[in-house]
């Protein structure tokens, strides 16, 4: 409740709680701020419940209901950032695909942090609907999703400002800016692959051959990527005339300290009779 509050009363702040819910059709049970639980109580999806103006009062959410995962279709959530950890996306996307004999019936499409609240792209949602789910299709969706991107070009104000304080950044010392915001163009080309992706992986899910279904050269598009253990070294070049002043030597307690052998003042008690002394300042 706290994370849509936050997105509706800040329509910048690019919530995945927010997406989530839209495409998993969830509903909200809410109640007029001065309302009874009991006789003033009804639902709204999480898109309603955000599009209410940041300057109204809000009604309390009192549950969130989700469908059950048989009855949603094949969800599928996407998160583009900075880095790993602590920071917003630059793009964040959830998709839903119903599908049906092999015919998609119905889809959600939610795109977060292209303009202020979710972009959730109904023409390309109707241009899905009815098609078979197959590789043509998932060339008529990405087609659909970036003609209805060139739309928003022109009337969010929203994306006009990113591009300006992209360009601002990267004036800047990247050193000195906390997170680089990207263009909008990365921002279009990140949500046409995220649905790229979404789609193959639906074809994938509902195929009895399971990703088999998919070409070898598509198959990776969506499969999670595991990444290895990261490892380092560091060489260091040795000059025979000024040896052994640069010649590496091992830390006489690096071993010790490294596994954790090494005692220091604060591992130790102190022991009987022992002595305490603190520094004072004197007036002469």
């Amino acid at each position: 409740a706290g994370n849509l509050e936050m997105a509706r009363s800040h329509p910048d702040f690019p919530s995945d709680v927010l997406l989530l819910l839209i495409a998993s059709g969830a509903q909200l049970t809410v109640v007029p701020p001065d309302g009874a639980l009991t006789t003033q109580s009804k639902q709204m999806s999480a898109a309603e419940y955000v599009s209410i103006p940041a300057d109204s009062p809000a009604p309390f959410i009192v549950s969130v209901t989700i469908p059950l995962a048989d009855d949603a279709g094949f969800l599928s959530t996407h998160k583009v950032m900075g880095r790993h950890v602590n920071t917003h996306a630059y793009v964040n996307a959830a998709f839903c695909f119903k599908v049906a004999q092999g015919v998609i019936t119905n889809t959600v499409l939610a795109i977060g942090a292209l303009q202020l609240g979710p972009f959730c792209c109904p023409k390309t949602s109707e241009a899905l609907k009815g098609k078979r789910l197959e590789a043509a299709t998932v060339q008529a969706g990405v087609k659909a999703l970036e003609a209805e991107l060139k739309g928003l070009e022109q009337h969010s104000s929203y994306a006009r400002d990113q591009d300006q304080k992209a360009e601002h950044q990267g004036a800047d010392d990247s050193a000195t800016s906390p997170q680089l915001e990207p263009p909008r163009a990365y921002r279009h080309s990140l949500a046409l692959t995220l649905l790229y992706k979404s789609l193959l992986a639906a074809i994938a899910h509902y195929s009895s051959k399971g990703i088999s279904a998919l070409p070898a050269n598509l198959r990776s598009a969506c499969t999670a990527y595991k990444r290895p253990v990261s490892t380092g070294s560091q060489l260091f070049a040795e000059d025979p005339e000024l040896c052994p002043v640069n010649t590496p030597v091992p830390k006489l307690a690096a071993n010790s300290q490294a596994s954790g052998e090494a005692k220091y003042t604060g591992d130790l008690t102190d022991p009987n009779r022992c002595l305490h002394a603190c520094p004072v300042t004197s007036q002469r």
